[in-house]
């Protein structure tokens, strides 16, 4: 029949339209402290450019320069100089947010043209925990096409003296801009709140991450080893680095002298699984 037809009225359609229409008539900045410091405290979508290709699509509910700042954080702890690589561009959105899921109806956009492939690789991961140590990191994971940057230049703030190695490694994991995981809360470590290193603990001198942790492995007890992972750092007491195969390396102490052991990392293939 000519005088009849069916009409559906795609409202998420509309949204995910006029999102990319805005989002496109925007230049993307650099994702610095200064230009994150000029947005508002408010809600709403952002995307991430690496060397100018779309990698990713977010969204904050409530703070978008939290949000952000916490990305920043992570990818200036990376090798290669990344932050220098990577810019972005935001828009408010008032509505709420986990109601229409903005960032999803972009995601599938981009997805079908190849684009936004950090939002299944892991980067917005958080912390795997102690028994995803032992799994093989996947070769398509962000961690592993982005590792940690261990010669990075770190200044660790000096906590209230005095200064145990507890405080320290608290202090430590304050001022990486990667994870750096305990085998048990070390304020509350005795052990560890038995060692005094005020008078070694210079306040605010700059060493990178990598003199940080062999600074740090000089004055752990007998037993621990601290383990470097393609996207986070560990120390524990009684673990065993071969046990972790997508290790990229690992402080010891051999015959009273502290040694890092490089390990060439092995990785799994297939896609990056949730919570990786």
């Amino acid at each position: 029949m000519s005088f009849v037809a069916d009409f559906r009225l795609s409202v998420t359609a509309a949204l995910r339209d006029q999102l990319i229409a805005v989002l496109d008539s925007l230049e993307a900045t650099d994702l610095s402290e200064a230009n994150i410091g000029q947005l508002e405290r408010r809600g709403g979508v952002y995307q991430l450019f690496e060397d100018g290709v779309l990698v990713y699509v977010g969204k904050s509910t409530r703070d978008l320069p939290a949000r952000l700042t916490q990305h920043r954080t992570k990818i200036d702890g990376r090798i290669g100089q990344l932050i220098d690589r990577v810019t972005f561009r935001c828009v408010y959105v008032d509505e709420d947010l986990d109601a229409v899921a903005p960032e999803t109806l972009l995601i599938s956009r981009y997805r079908g043209s190849g684009l936004a492939v950090w939002n299944t690789n892991g980067f917005g991961n958080k912390d795997p925990g102690q028994n995803r140590d032992r799994s093989l990191v996947k070769v398509a994971h962000f961690d592993r096409v982005h590792p940690i940057d261990l010669d990075k230049q770190i200044v660790v703030t000096r906590p209230t003296e005095p200064v145990t190695l507890g405080h320290a490694m608290s202090a430590l994991k304050t001022a990486l801009p990667y994870n750096f995981r305990f085998g048990s809360d070390a304020l509350s470590n005795r052990e560890l709140a038995s060692i005094d290193v005020t008078d070694d603990f210079t306040s605010g001198s700059m060493r990178t991450a990598r003199e940080w942790l062999t600074w740090l492995m000089d004055r752990l007890p007998d037993g621990w080893t601290i383990i470097a992972l393609p996207g986070y750092v560990i120390a524990y007491s009684g673990q065993d680095p071969s046990t972790i195969q997508s290790r990229t390396g690992a402080w010891m102490r051999v015959d009273g002298v502290t040694v890092f052991e490089e390990h060439e990392a092995v990785f799994a293939a297939g896609p990056v699984g949730a919570g990786e």
